[in-house]
C-alpha cells in the first residue's frame, strides 16, 4: 500500500508535530495577512472588502493546507501573497 493512501492514525500525531504545524501556519498566515491589508489600503478598498479578502485567504489556505497534508501525509503549508508584492 502506498503511504499517500494510508489512513491517518492518531498515533501519527505528537505534540512536537502539532507545535511545528502551528508555528508554520502562523508564519504563513501572518505574512500573507500583512500583504493583503497593505494591498487593500493601496487600492483604497473599504474595511468590508479587505475583511472579505482576509476571509477568503483564511478559508483557502486552511482547506488547501489540510487537504494536501492529508493527501501526501507530509506537512505542506500554503502561503499566498498578492502579485508583485515582492517588488
Amino acid at each position: 500500500m502506498s503511504t499517500a493512501t494510508a489512513p491517518l492514525k492518531l498515533t501519527d500525531l505528537s505534540v512536537s508535530a502539532l507545535v511545528a504545524g502551528l508555528i508554520a501556519m502562523l508564519t504563513g498566515y501572518t505574512s500573507s495577512l500583512v500583504l493583503m491589508i497593505q494591498a487593500g489600503q493601496a487600492a483604497h478598498l473599504s474595511d468590508a472588502q479587505v475583511a472579505s479578502w482576509i476571509w477568503a485567504l483564511s478559508i483557502g489556505m486552511g482547506v488547501t493546507t489540510i487537504g494536501l497534508t492529508l493527501l501526501t501525509r507530509a506537512p505542506i503549508v500554503i502561503a499566498w501573497s498578492t502579485p508583485g508584492a515582492a517588488l
